[in-house]
């Protein structure tokens, strides 16, 4: 795939300069990562704690949403992939207690993503919006463009046809945002 992305001024985004970084305790989000990547052919970054998280189905819910209520920033895994150095950010997350998770608040807080082009995205079971209207109010605070929030619904529940197709529809939607010349899948 040839994916060439123009931004004002005529400058050129190469597949190269994009990045989509995610945390994922479930693998919903890790699977619509993992779909936007091949699609785009861009870097994949996961974003991991150092500490091992809760699976278990009461105990993540305790666990989870007592470090989004005291927003929590757990220490992360070493990465080697430094997200200043994309022009173009999707940021991928499970919902917590209707926020996003403690990785990404750490991951943010620890890069200064500013005057990126970004497109959001969160995998739930319930209610998203206000941790996608969060997640755009904090990275438009450094001159950041949010070009598109998604919300997917249990992805690893569905038919892997039926979620490629969203995450066609999702890339389309934020394609609407830019000018994008030669995309094709």
């Amino acid at each position: 795939m040839n994916l060439i992305i123009t931004r004002e001024g005529g400058n050129k985004v190469k597949s190269s300069e994009i990045l989509v970084v995610y945390y994922s305790l479930e693998g919903n989000t890790e699977l619509i990562s993992t779909m936007l990547r091949d699609k785009l052919n861009c870097d994949l970054l996961k974003i991991e704690p150092q500490k091992k998280e809760r699976k278990g189905t009461l105990s993540k819910y305790i666990w989870g949403g007592k470090q989004v209520f005291l927003k929590e920033e757990p220490e992360l895994k070493p990465y080697t992939l430094n997200p200043e150095d994309y022009q173009f950010l999707f940021i991928g997350t499970p919902v917590w207690a209707g926020s996003y998770t403690p990785p990404i608040r750490t991951f943010l807080k620890k890069h200064a993503i500013k005057e990126k082009e970004i497109a959001l995205f969160c995998c739930q079971k319930g209610h998203s919006v206000s941790t996608l209207d969060s997640l755009e109010t904090l990275l438009s605070k450094d001159n950041n463009n949010v070009l598109h929030k998604g919300d997917f619904y249990e992805p690893n529940s569905k038919y892997l046809y039926d979620v490629r197709k969203q995450v066609e529809t999702y890339i389309r939607n934020v394609i609407t945002k830019t000018t994008i010349k030669n995309f094709s899948y």
